[in-house]
């Protein structure tokens, strides 16, 4: 979605699949899709020496806001996965405010990778940075990559430790923004771009587009780089 201030009614049933109450008013709308990650685990070194998303992706929206809401949802068979469907409506009420609302939408969308090739760009920050360096979209608000080993513990006869390994190395990313949606970034392999994100296998798990009333629209995305793979 362009970058815009509020959120666009027009396209606003379409976008999230949930139609207001009369009188209701959304304060904020997410769209997030998500796609599982298959991993194969190398037998002699337990490192994840390939990773791809699998084909089956899920999106859920959520609209919360003021005023009423209906809470008459039903079961169904839906004739379309994709079809976005209300699984969850929520209104609360209490002393001096006004009554709100938060409702969420499921689709279950066909999913094709891409297979992209992430550039290595930007630089790893220093102390000396009070800018992000780390990726290079115009209007970034926040990057966090964590490296992570899994921690293997043999437990002996007495319940001590009898010995102890470390394996299987990721590197977790989030990395959120404003305004548009930059290009390329995407659900799947190789969708988003950050330094040192060339090495092994980028993979974006987790696309997430929101927008709010009085404020900028936005949008992110979490995923997982595996070094050892290829």
């Amino acid at each position: 979605m362009a970058t815009h201030i509020n959120i666009t009614a027009g396209t606003f049933a379409a976008n999230y699949g949930i139609t207001l109450a009369t009188g209701a008013e959304a304060e904020s709308a997410t769209s997030t899709k998500t796609v599982a990650i298959n991993e194969l685990i190398d037998s002699a070194t337990a490192d994840v020496i390939n990773a791809a998303p699998i084909h089956h992706a899920e999106k859920r929206t959520q609209v919360d806001g003021d005023g009423p809401a209906s809470l008459a949802i039903s079961a169904a068979s839906i004739a379309t996965p994709s079809t976005l469907t209300v699984i969850s409506a929520d209104l609360s009420e209490a002393p001096n405010a006004r009554c709100r609302f938060s409702i969420q939408a499921h689709g279950d969308l066909s999913f094709t990778d891409s297979a992209g090739t992430p550039a290595d760009v930007g630089a790893e920050p220093t102390i000396s940075d009070l800018v992000i360096t780390s990726v290079e979209y115009s209007i970034a608000e926040s990057v966090k990559r964590t490296a992570t080993l899994e921690n293997k513990v043999l437990v002996g006869t007495a319940g001590t430790p009898s010995a102890r390994a470390t394996c299987t190395k990721r590197i977790a990313f989030s990395v959120n923004g404003r305004g548009d949606l930059p290009a390329g970034v995407a659900l799947g392999t190789g969708n988003v771009e950050f330094a040192g994100g060339d090495t092994g296998l980028t993979l974006v798990g987790t696309l997430r587009e929101f927008e709010r009333r009085a404020d900028w629209n936005g949008w992110g995305v979490d995923g997982t780089n595996y070094p050892s793979a290829a």
